[in-house]
């Protein structure tokens, strides 16, 4: 049973808090995502649909899974005061227009800034569930997940989204080191999978 006292968003991060609400919406699974479930590209936010929509046949398809590192953010464009909500994308080329540039390939950008390995699990597996109903095969899955799983939010992802019990070891941070490797191992095996 999913927890129902979760917050939205960064709500417990202090330098994005009045961020959350302008750039993202709740998720029941996910604790939040981007609104109605977009992705990024080097054309906006775009449904995945559409992008799936774009996939060429006969051509690698690459998925790149991760957090801000991926989907691409200038936290020097979030500030107090700052009305545009897209202010910190957009900025510079993330990797996955340079892929997309470099290669002859269908690349999709499935970053989430604030994401966990614990999150990015469980995206992994939406996103290949909707991508396989779509038809489309994933040739490769690039895996970039970590920088948030330290950070003090005093509850564990795995008690605010799925109301399980505490790690022993837990300090605060939102994914313990021990659940990190799990998360990681389970991903590269849902991959093989």
């Amino acid at each position: 049973m999913a927890n129902k006292n979760k917050t939205n968003g960064f709500s417990e991060n202090p330098f994005m808090r009045g961020y959350d609400n302008r750039i993202f919406e709740g998720d029941e699974t996910l604790g939040f995502r981007f609104p109605e479930g977009r992705l990024i590209t080097s054309k906006g936010f775009v449904p995945l649909e559409e992008i799936v929509k774009g996939v060429r046949t006969g051509y690698p398809t690459y998925l790149n899974i991760g957090d801000s590192s991926t989907s691409g953010w200038d936290s020097n464009r979030t500030f107090k005061g700052n009305q545009d909500p897209n202010a910190p994308f957009f900025n510079y080329k993330t990797y996955s227009t340079l892929l997309e540039e470099q290669l002859y390939a269908n690349v999709i950008n499935a970053g989430v800034p604030g994401y966990t390995s614990y999150q990015g699990r469980k995206y992994l597996e939406l996103l290949l569930k909707k991508l396989s109903k779509s038809r489309v095969k994933v040739d490769y899955v690039t895996i970039y997940l970590g920088n948030n799983d330290c950070t003090y939010n005093q509850h564990e992802d795995r008690v605010r989204l799925d109301a399980k019990m505490p790690s022993e070891s837990a300090r605060g941070e939102r994914v313990t080191f021990e659940d990190y490797k799990k998360n990681i191992r389970g991903m590269i095996e849902t991959c093989r999978d």
